[in-house]
């Protein structure tokens, strides 16, 4: 539409500059007025309306519009190209009048109204002028002064201020950089923001908008893929396909053909058993719920036979079939899901030699280096599984490499009182769920020996949770032994539950800690705050033997999450930090030798002190740590220099240590082919008791004591156990080369020990599941179960834990015993509850979510609070976060001095660090800050962010339509805000800070060209460290391996 400088509005719209016009011209017009004979109508109109418009101006305005509009059209004409004070109508230029031109088009929801009066009426000025301030473009900073200025000049006069700001824009392509091709479409951008002012955006450019619109629902895409990173195909239904048959994969694994002439082991089912698989061979998905050692895999095992059974019977032997694809209802597949890698081991072993001869059975690892799992798992009949391993499969980026839901006819869940809202199982079956055609579904059975009681002593709550758990794994039914209890506890011989409860003695360990927490307090109340200091004497922090210590501790650090100052926040974090610490040393002085408390300091204080976030009291923290390791080595080495209250010797062996020896003693005297199970709490005091033990056994090799020990596989601060290494333990367990086994809580679920007589809880709380899971290991006769502790919680913990146990067998019995149909209706009831909870907390998670979409912060070092990046810039790849910013490179000092290592995914090259601190000659912490890990990819190079040396500071708001999930778009300014924000994980951030979208293609490939160039140092750098890297993997390898050859040969030659 043509730009009309006669259009009435337009006229309308510079009201206040043709009255500044007209009483310059009020003499002239009179005498003009007169000439036409016009004067005397004028001014008896003006007089009876003088009420209404006070000056000649006003009125003259009004009646010419209509009957003199000669006037104003001689006046737009005469108005020169530019005016001094304004330009009115001249100064703009062509191509901005062709988008003037658009103002005037009719608005469809009112027709008498166009799309400048419209706009005039109802644009709110405040919004507007927030949206262009977040905006936060320089070339629009005098329409920003000039609307600020009108509206302390008029503030209430909502239509002047409107016309301001269009004012201000006819000019912006001459006044400033902007060209009116961006003016324009960021006026369109801020119109489409806000819902009111929609309709005028459709008027004026439909199919800009309609862009805006799709690039909003876009970013809601990517709102969406954020709320549902963890969940696996949380939010869409799964992909059904067809079957994919086992014939079919045979060529790829030969070995996975039908066995021919093996022979499997015979069983016979107990009547109990028999009861508990009634519904699951009617093809209900149920929960398998009775004690350990009870024989719930065999009940499994027989499910999934005569699951497969019932339908190769219908399917032609593989010779005869031709390559044709098998009737649906003869497919089979079945998937075994335990929660642990060695369980799933003694898993596959027991269910090949059952199901063996007529079925092929393998299972998925994630230490196996397999050419490809998914073809291993379709040729397979049976699939034992860990699943993480599931999920991941299931989740496949690569669609070749996926699983579907489809390729399986039955899923058991080992261990399934873990599919709670924070396991892999619950994961799996949130997917599960979303299957809407049923019979589609894999039918679903779980075992269990304890759903647990979720902490609950009421039988009504109890109950509810059951129908919760039932609910999670989609169950029609919970199985357990109702008729033939006498064969159960025939069959049974539960462990005798004892508890030994040792009195820790004070020592002068716990009076060096007591006086070293004492310091470090007093040092945290002298920092002047008055609220925290009301707090410390309200919530005195007692000594480090009170069972108030953690508690009161507990509350210091929830006073934290209050303190706004960066320094005093991070003060108290670091002395909770430390006191924690030192409460974990107290308690390794009072359970093992000495010896191992030195090691244990040695090892790890100076790896303490290195996690400290940076504050005033750090150099205190420091010193008076490596004071008290100094003070604890030389008391437990004998050196007392000048302590007075030294008086003899510690006991290089606490008493609870000694209780534990004579218990192990006196079982192997007893029965010279015990097994003995210790759990422990901590990965550390299994191995630091095991290397004791080992001690004894060669001092004294009458006792028989063969000790080792078994941890997890994950990385941790104590060390790791690979899978093999777990396996040939567990082996020598099991054949007697070991018979005292200290365990973390990876041997708490499942295993199979039928020799062990005697478990024994070395200073571990639990709940009841973990009581009734550590028991289970004891399957011999006469065996027991102890509690050997100091703590008196744990003690009182035991016997809640034995309450709630009987409270768990009363109520599954109780159910047990309900009919089917009332089963099925409180289950729907509860199906009902739940998804309702669900909507609702996911209503309040997206409505959160939304509130961080726009967020913006900057990445600061901790140190030094140099910035280094922008949030808009980190995505996740797989479970790390990388920043692609192109710019980074320039911001950060790159470490080389510590040579990263090569791994068969992601190699770490080198460390990259604040490049600020590096600067500086002496830091507070007096080393420099790491703020992430350059890392190698499929060849190329990113930055991975480590979270605890990093701060963040908010920036404003990106207001909406600005792209804010495109790289590189930086336009928020550093606001006023006067406190850094802290996080300790990745969840917290996103949680409550900002959202990180996942890594895409696009994304990468853009930083890859952007980065990889022959002008990009940092480039060259990385690929030096980096064939560094692979060169020393090159000789480790080759080392590793000449040492295995010569230490086989020694072997060989009987010198070990």
């Amino acid at each position: 539409m043509p730009f009309e400088p006669y259009h009435r509005s337009w006229i309308e719209f510079w009201r206040t500059y043709f009255l500044k016009a007209i009483e310059e011209d009020e003499v002239y017009l009179m005498e003009m007025l007169k000439e036409a004979n016009q004067w005397e109508v004028f001014s008896s109109e003006f007089i009876l309306n003088k009420q209404l418009y006070h000056t000649f101006a006003e009125y003259f305005y009004e009646w010419g519009l209509t009957n003199w509009k000669s006037y104003f059209d001689q006046a737009i004409n005469d108005i020169p190209d530019k005016d001094e004070s304004f330009y009115f109508l001249g100064g703009m230029t062509d191509r901005s009048k062709v988008y003037f031109g658009h103002f005037f088009k009719s608005m469809k929801l009112n027709y008498q109204m166009n799309v400048l009066e419209y706009l005039i009426v109802y644009m709110n000025p405040t919004k507007t002028i927030e949206w262009y301030t977040t905006f936060n473009e320089p070339k629009y900073k005098d329409l920003i002064s000039a609307m600020s200025q009108v509206r302390l000049i008029r503030p209430g006069d909502v239509a002047n201020r409107n016309r301001c700001l269009i004012r201000q824009l006819m000019y912006c392509d001459v006044e400033s950089d902007l060209s009116a091709e961006e003016w324009w479409f960021d006026f369109l951008r801020m119109l489409h923001s806000f819902e009111a002012l929609l309709p005028a955006s459709l008027i004026l450019d439909p199919a800009f908008t309609a862009k805006l619109t799709r690039e909003q629902e876009e970013d809601d895409a990517k709102l969406e893929e954020l709320l549902f990173t963890y969940d696996v195909d949380d939010k869409v239904k799964p992909i059904l396909k067809d079957f994919r048959n086992q014939q079919d994969y045979y060529d790829y694994f030969p070995e996975a053909l039908p066995p021919k002439d093996e022979k499997a082991s015979d069983y016979d089912l107990r009547e109990y058993q028999v009861e508990l698989i009634q519904n699951g061979l009617r093809g209900k998905n149920s929960i398998i719920m009775a004690p350990t050692g009870c024989g719930k895999t065999m009940c499994a095992i027989h499910i999934m036979r005569e699951h497969m059974d019932e339908r190769v019977h219908l399917r032609p032997p593989p010779h005869q079939q031709n390559g044709s694809l098998a009737h649906k209802t003869t497919n089979f597949r079945c998937m075994f899901v335990a929660p642990t890698t060695p369980l799933v081991l003694q898993q596959t072993r027991s269910i090949r030699a059952h199901l063996g001869d007529k079925y092929t059975v393998t299972n998925l690892l994630k230490q196996q280096n397999e050419a490809s799992n998914l073809k291993k798992f379709l040729a397979h009949d049976v699939v034992v599984t860990t699943p993480q391993l599931f999920i991941n499969m299931l989740r496949d980026k690569n669609e070749g490499e996926r699983v579907y839901f489809s390729d399986l006819t039955l899923i058991i869940f080992d261990e399934c009182h873990h599919c709670n809202s924070h396991h892999p199982y619950k994961n799996i079956m949130n997917s599960y769920t979303k299957i809407t055609q049923l019979d589609q579904r894999p039918q679903v059975i779980g075992l269990t020996a304890s759903i647990g009681t979720a902490r609950n002593l009421d039988s009504d709550k109890c109950r509810d949770y059951f129908m919760e758990m039932a609910v999670n794994l989609s169950a029609d039914c919970l199985d357990a032994v109702y008729k033939n209890r006498g064969s159960l506890l025939a069959h049974l011989k539960p462990p005798v539950d004892d508890i030994i409860s040792i009195r820790a003695k004070k020592s002068l360990i716990s009076t060096f800690i007591d006086e070293t927490c004492k310091h470090l307090l007093a040092a945290l109340k002298n920092q002047g705050d008055q609220p925290l200091l009301e707090h410390c004497l309200e919530h005195r922090i007692p000594g480090v033997m009170d069972t108030k210590f953690i508690p009161q501790l507990s509350k210091l650090s929830a006073y934290q999450g209050s303190v706004s100052d960066v320094n005093l926040n991070a003060c108290i974090a670091n002395i909770v930090k430390s006191l924690h610490f030192y409460s974990y040393l107290w308690e390794l002085a009072a359970i093992v030798p000495l010896a191992s408390v030195i090691h244990f300091m040695e090892a790890h204080i100076s790896q303490f002190n290195g996690t400290l976030t940076n504050s005033s009291l750090n150099p205190l923290i420091v010193q008076k740590s490596e004071q008290l390791t100094t003070t604890i080595k030389h008391y437990i080495q004998g050196v007392y220099g000048n302590c007075a209250e030294i008086k003899k010797p510690p006991p290089k062996i606490p008493e609870i240590c000694v209780r534990l020896i004579t218990l192990c003693k006196d079982q192997l005297l007893t029965n010279p082919h015990s097994r003995i199970l210790i759990f422990c709490s901590m990965r550390f005091i299994a191995t630091e008791l095991s290397n004791y033990f080992t001690q004894i056994a060669t001092k004294l090799p009458n006792l028989n004591i063969k000790p080792n020990y078994l941890i997890a596989s994950g990385k941790g601060k104590f060390g790791r156990q690979s899978q093999r290494e777990q396996e040939e333990i567990l082996k020598g367990f099991h054949g007697g080369e070991v018979n005292i086994l200290f365990a973390t809580s990876i041997a708490e679920e499942g295993l199979d020990i039928a020799k062990c007589n005697l478990i024994i809880k070395y200073n571990t709380l639990g709940n009841e599941r973990t009581l009734i899971q550590r028991r289970g290991r004891a399957r011999a006769e006469a065996s027991r179960s102890i509690l050997l502790t100091i703590s008196e919680m744990a003690s009182q913990n035991e016997i809640l834990n034995l309450q709630k146990e009987k409270l768990m067998k009363d109520v599954s019995f109780a159910m047990h015993g309900m009919g089917i149909g009332t089963f099925k209706k409180e289950l729907e009831e509860k199906r009902k509850e739940m998804e309702k909870h669900s909507e609702e907390k996911m209503r309040m998670l997206v409505q959160n979510k939304k509130s961080l979409q726009r967020n913006d912060f900057g990445l600061h070092c901790v140190n030094c609070k140099t910035k280094f990046t922008d949030s808009m810039n980190l995505r996740f790849l797989g479970d790390i976060v990388i920043s692609l910013d192109p710019t980074i490179h320039q911001k950060v000092y790159y470490n080389d001095k510590r040579v990263g290592t090569k791994g068969p995914i992601m190699t770490i090259v080198m460390d990259i660090a604040c490049k600020e601190c590096q600067k500086l000659e002496d830091t507070q912490l007096g080393k420099i800050v790491k703020l992430g890990e350059v890392i190698m990819i499929d060849g190329h190079f990113y930055i991975k962010i480590i979270l605890k040396n990093i701060s963040f500071l908010k920036k404003t708001s990106l207001p909406p339509g600005t792209g804010s999930m495109n790289i590189g778009e930086q336009k928020a300014p550093l606001s006023n805000a006067n406190a850094f924000e802290n996080r300790t994980n990745w969840d917290a951030v996103r949680n409550s800070l900002f959202l990180i979208g996942n890594a895409v293609p696009e994304d990468i490939q853009k930083y890859n060209q952007l980065f990889s160039t022959n002008q990009n140092e940092a480039f060259h750098k990385c690929i030096e460290c980096e064939r560094t890297v692979k060169g020393r993997a090159i000789v480790d390898k080759e080392w590793i391996k000449k040492y295995r050859s010569a230490e086989k040969s020694l072997k060989n030659k009987n010198y070990f």
